[in-house]
């Protein structure tokens, strides 16, 4: 008298939810495929970029500047040194540069003991070209530090550039 009806399931409503089951895998499925990262192309070597002594370079680098330069010294995640180095290339010229390349270089006070050529402005999903007459902010880190270096003393130039 108050027991209640136990309920079947029919054959639709396994239908039904298999299908929706279908569609919701189906949906995250393709949300992961749409999210995941593409994968990276190898780096081109990069061709014809200005360095000192070509008369475009001598001509175009007197309108570039190196604005707002830090050097830190830091640790990595191993507990090695790293120096970082940070700054903004201002393009006060009529022309696009798409690859901007500077020279770190590393003194014990006055004694040279160390220098590397970075590309902070590189052709690249990430990296836009510094428009004329703009702007643009960088960030490097070097972790292979010379041994004999007592981190005295860092410089950052300009070592070479390319037009687009």
């Amino acid at each position: 008298m108050f027991e209640t009806p136990t309920g079947r399931r029919t054959g639709l409503f396994w239908k039904v939810m298999l299908g929706v089951g279908f569609a919701v895998g189906a949906a995250a499925a393709a949300t992961i495929a749409f999210y995941e990262p593409q994968p990276e192309e190898p780096a081109k070597p990069l061709t014809g970029i200005l360095h000192q002594g070509d008369p475009d370079y001598d001509w175009y680098r007197e309108h570039l500047d190196l604005k707002n330069q830090r050097k830190q010294m830091a640790k990595n995640m191993a507990g090695n040194r790293m120096a970082i180095f940070s700054g903004v290339v201002e393009n006060n010229g009529e022309k696009t540069l798409d690859v901007v390349e500077v020279k770190l270089a590393f003194f014990n006070y006055d004694k040279y003991v160390w220098h590397t050529v970075r590309t902070p402005v590189r052709p690249g999903r990430y990296s836009p070209p510094v428009n004329s007459l703009s702007q643009r902010g960088f960030t490097l880190s070097v972790q292979d530090i010379p041994e004999g270096w007592l981190a005295i003393h860092a410089e950052m130039d300009i070592h070479g550039f390319r037009f687009k």
